[in-house]
């Protein structure tokens, strides 16, 4: 039976006015997961819009730490443009960034 990702969604843009509750909301995602080591990590971004360098840091973080305990990393956005920013800043080769085209905001 395959395992369920650990989910961290975050609600809309990541932005230094909202990034330090996503990460704190990732942090308790990924502790609460630590008994199974298995479970990869879903980092779902499809609300978000902008993410500015305090919310790339703030995922960067996140990764760091799923990978350190032995996970895989998949990121989800609809947005092209933060799409392009992912793979710009070379997100895409610590984590598979996939551009959900279904809800894709062209």
């Amino acid at each position: 039976m395959p395992h369920q990702p650990i989910l961290i969604t975050s609600p809309g843009d990541l932005l230094s006015t909202s990034t330090e509750a996503f990460r704190l909301r990732a942090e308790a995602s990924l502790e609460s997961g630590a008994q199974f080591q298995e479970n990869n990590v879903e980092i779902d971004l499809r609300m978000a819009n902008m993410v500015d360098s305090v919310g790339l840091n703030a995922i960067v973080a996140i990764i760091r730490k799923a990978k350190a305990a032995g996970r895989k990393i998949r990121i989800t956005v609809t947005n092209q443009h933060l799409y392009r920013v992912l793979v710009f800043t070379r997100i895409d080769r610590q984590a598979e960034i996939l551009l959900d085209k279904a809800q894709a905001q062209l």
